[in-house]
């Protein structure tokens, strides 16, 4: 308790130097389609200077459908990254479960979606930039901003974040942030303890700032591959995931393959936190890679790069607290002509920990990069530098294949609070309550809201299994037992093997909206609007091609190509057909329980 009165006592002194000016109850419209009621809040662009310009906050806010236990403020990433405009499918969908008992609220962080967002020109289409082009770009556009540049903080945001509290007329809030918005959360717990019911850090930056040379990945990498790559069987058919990807990485610096390099599969890594699909298929596209075969990177490759680029984080905002917050290997006020030499002398002090790749491969893709040309900044304030933080119930969710937030830093951030818990959930990387398929962390979620003990997310809840090895031929596919002539069984298992590769597809592919998929080898997928999913002539194994239309019900396949060829029906999980005159009726590994460990069977059987 007296540990508790002076920090309230240091806190109240840290919150006085600043001049607050009062803030007017909020003008929000009447309630939209989805429940919401949409207002923003004038905030002083510099709190320091109440007096001087102001900007917009956005906000839409949600009543609880019930009683009202609290009020729940989501926070988004990015930094940059807008949430209003999709307030409603965070509340009503992704925070349903709170919103009987809670009130949601969702904020535009400043500079980003609704809240007066910055806009630079000559960050535009640098996705193939070289680092001086980019550099360059960044230059510019923090010229642009000028010395307002300075105020685009957490620091600034955490204040803005008071006043949008003090305009909804709420005592206290319950700050909900994902990525850089937990950040954002942890720092407003520590500066407004007497504002804050409760804190809830979902795969949460570091508090003392953003990773922008890479370091966090790393220290997860090697668990992160081994529970990837967690079915029985997974490493005795497709290899340790930790020795292809070293094995990987030497053979593409050595010789790129098709243009691949090690900094491509970097990326891929990098990425796959954020997509099940892409952490299920990187496994087998390793092994392939190490047999220089590049088809299944050159798919995933154009997959993530087909993603949508920055998801609409607004790219200056980024800029303004990353290069003057992250961990730099330079003071953020301190002349760009001399930063090139000292990130050239971080990273390769640091080399070691970037292994298995090189760091030419790590520096493109790290944002410290990016900052190499914005110009010199002020630091902001940092929260306050009191050990331990401030007693308020934190709950810190972290996805046990999180690269970019590990479950081994979050473990560490919530050690700063000394009523904080951790539940790590398997099988889900960055962004846990927006990836979680299991519940389990919105049960946790419910659960420490209600003052009840901590949830354990137990199992390995997955939505694709591993893929299985990429053939390249009909000749490698593995022949099933039975009296059948051998291309005749080959083409069978190719056959299957292309269904289940298109219904994994087929399902990223709605998650994302896309309408088009390429085949591994040739053809493609396409949907229509009645979301049939249309083959044609994929080819996944190579020389083996699938046209047909998947749907329930009867399915007529043609096959056709270097193996066997002939129609197949696929009907209640049953294969008949003719293949090479031959009539066949087989049941398929992908209609089986537990299709993935069936097809690793079929696959151990033939060596």
């Amino acid at each position: 308790m007296q540990r508790k009165r002076v920090f309230s006592v240091v806190a109240a002194l840290c919150v006085g130097l600043l001049s607050f000016a009062p803030v007017a109850p909020a003008q929000e419209s009447g309630p939209g389609e989805d429940g919401g009621r949409r207002a923003t809040v004038s905030v002083p662009l510099d709190h320091a200077n109440p007096g001087g310009a102001r900007i917009d906050v956005a906000y839409a806010r949600f009543p609880a459908r019930g009683a009202r236990r609290g009020t729940i403020v989501f926070l988004a990433g990015g930094p940059g990254e807008p949430a209003v405009g999709s307030a409603g499918e965070i509340a009503t969908d992704l925070l349903r479960p709170l919103w009987d008992r809670y009130e949601i609220v969702v904020v535009d962080q400043r500079g980003a979606g609704r809240s007066s967002p910055l806009r630079c020109p000559s960050l535009r289409r640098l996705d193939d930039a070289s680092v001086t082009e980019t550099a360059a770009a960044v230059a510019r556009c923090g010229q642009l901003l000028g010395a307002r540049r300075r105020l685009y903080s957490t620091y600034e945001t955490v204040l803005d974040l008071e006043d949008v509290r003090a305009a909804i007329g709420r005592e206290r809030i319950i700050p909900l942030g994902v990525s850089y918005g937990a950040q954002v959360a942890g720092e407003y717990a520590r500066r407004f303890p007497q504002s804050t019911a409760a804190v809830i850090l979902d795969s949460a930056s570091p508090v003392e700032g953003l990773d922008v040379l890479g370091r966090l990945p790393q220290l997860a990498l090697p668990r992160v591959l081994d529970e990837i790559c967690f079915i029985p069987g997974c490493a005795s058919i497709l290899g340790s995931p930790r020795d292809m990807l070293e094995r990987a990485v030497e053979l593409l610096d050595r010789r790129p393959l098709r243009g691949l390099d090690p900094g491509d599969l970097y990326s891929l890594l990098r990425a796959s936190d954020l997509d099940p699909l892409l952490r299920a298929e990187l496994p087998a596209a390793l092994q392939a890679a190490t047999r220089r075969d590049a088809a299944p990177l050159l798919r995933l490759v154009r997959y993530v790069g087909g993603g949508g680029g920055s998801g609409g984080v607004n790219q200056a905002r980024f800029l303004a607290t990353t290069c003057i917050e992250g961990q730099l290997p330079w003071p953020s006020d301190s002349d760009p002509t001399g930063r090139p030499a000292l990130l050239a002398k971080a990273l390769d002090e640091a080399a070691a920990s970037y292994a298995p790749f090189p760091v030419e491969a790590v520096m493109p893709k790290i944002a410290a990069t990016a900052c190499l040309g914005w110009p010199g900044t002020p630091r902001p304030p940092f929260p306050p530098s009191i050990n331990p933080g401030p007693d308020v119930p934190v709950l810190v969710l972290a996805g046990r294949e999180d690269l970019r937030t590990p479950l081994e830093d979050q473990r560490r951030l919530a050690a700063q609070f000394p009523a904080a818990q951790v539940l790590p959930v398997p099988g889900v990387g960055h962004s846990v309550l927006g990836s979680d398929l299991s519940g389990c962390a919105m049960r946790g979620v419910r659960r420490f809201l209600a003052g009840l003990p901590r949830e354990t997310c137990a199992g390995r809840t997955r939505f694709f299994d591993i893929a299985l090895p990429a053939a390249r031929s009909l000749a490698a596919v593995p022949r099933p037992r039975g009296d059948v002539p051998a291309v005749i069984g080959r083409t069978a298992v190719a056959v299957d093997l292309t269904l289940r590769d298109a219904e994994r597809w087929a399902t990223a592919a709605a998650l994302s909206d896309v309408r088009r998929i390429p085949g591994l080898r040739g053809g493609r997928l396409r949907f229509d609007r009645v979301s049939n999913v249309r083959l044609e002539r994929y080819e996944v194994v190579g020389g083996v091609r699938v046209s047909g239309v998947l749907r329930e019900g009867a399915d007529t396949l043609i096959v056709t190509g270097s193996g066997a060829t002939g129609t197949l029906t696929v009907r209640r999980g049953l294969v008949r057909g003719v293949l090479d005159g031959k009539r066949i009726v087989y049941r398929p590994l992908a209609a089986r329980p537990r299709a993935g460990a069936a097809t690793m069977a079929v696959y151990e059987r033939s060596g």
